[in-house]
């Protein structure tokens, strides 16, 4: 599995993205909150980013934000896409920014692989 992120693994359609906050589960480790759903689609694992203009209101630092979460997911992804592939569903997976502040990456990354860890345990 390669090392990138490309766009179809973005979650694009307003109905998966609706679907996924309506119908998702939860998981909170502070600075970041995650949002998954399976799906029916085998082997494909979706994933979008935000941070909220609520908690940072200019531009540039919600682009740094979303920027930190993107890159430290596709760092870790390896292992839940390797564990996926087993699988006969996909899952579609939020990932939001809960704290004012703007943190670090290796916090990000961290938080990420922790999020990612606790996702596996559910499945």
């Amino acid at each position: 599995m390669s090392a990138n992120f490309p766009k179809s693994e973005h979650i694009k359609s307003e109905k998966e993205i609706t679907n996924l906050f309506k119908n998702g589960k939860s998981i909170v480790v502070f600075p970041i909150r995650a949002l998954y759903l399976t799906t029916n689609e085998p082997q494909k694992v979706k994933v979008m980013v935000s941070a909220p203009k609520k908690l940072f209101k200019k531009a540039v630092s919600r682009n740094y934000c979303k920027r930190l979460l993107r890159e430290a997911y596709r760092l870790n992804k390896q292992q839940l896409t390797s564990t996926i592939a087993e699988k006969n569903y996909g899952i579609n997976i939020a990932f939001s920014i809960i704290d004012k502040e703007k943190p670090s990456f290796q916090t990000i990354s961290e938080k990420i692989s922790i999020i990612l860890n606790k996702i596996l345990l559910t499945l």
